[in-house]
């Protein structure tokens, strides 16, 4: 019977053992693993018609609301957020989430630009703005950039991927 016993005691500890050795293991397999790469928005390049010629403008690509929103919190000079949608639209735009004050041009599927908003920085209970107009895309810029590039209603956009 004390044989049983200590056969029950040096089982437990085993088994003690081989979690405390497995939590161990899992927690250094976390601490010494690579560090995961940042999550990146998509980016690609909207070729913008001026009247100098063909303008290169990099652009955030947002796959849904959030990391649009996220972008917009970050748009500066130089650079756009580009939205793409399956259907026509004729719904307003809200300026939630921007950080500074852009300005939107609502292109149709085509990327004729159809119209240009400006609108304010807004964080919380923002304004809708209305295009009045039915469209496919939407590049926001920091505010007054279309205008220094004299960019315009029935101007063409288009954007292409960037090189890898």
């Amino acid at each position: 019977m004390k044989a049983l016993g200590q056969l029950r005691g040096y089982s437990a500890l085993l088994v003690a053992l081989a979690v405390g050795l497995a939590t161990a293991g899992y927690f250094l397999a976390g601490q010494l693993a690579p560090p995961r790469p940042a999550q990146t928005m998509p980016e690609r390049i909207a070729l913008v018609e001026t009247p100098q010629g063909l303008l290169e403008l990099p652009v955030y690509a947002p796959l849904n609301r959030a990391q649009g929103l996220l972008a917009r919190s970050r748009l500066r000079e130089g650079r756009g957020i580009w939205y793409s949608f399956p259907e026509p639209r004729d719904d307003g735009w809200s300026n939630l989430g921007l950080k500074e004050a852009a300005s939107a041009a609502f292109l149709d599927a085509q990327g004729q630009v159809l119209t240009i908003l400006d609108l304010p920085p807004c964080d919380q209970d923002c304004r809708i703005y209305y295009p009045r107009r039915v469209y496919r895309q939407v590049l926001e810029v920091p505010q007054g950039w279309f205008a220094r590039n004299q960019v315009g209603p029935g101007q063409i956009v288009r954007t292409k991927p960037t090189a890898p």
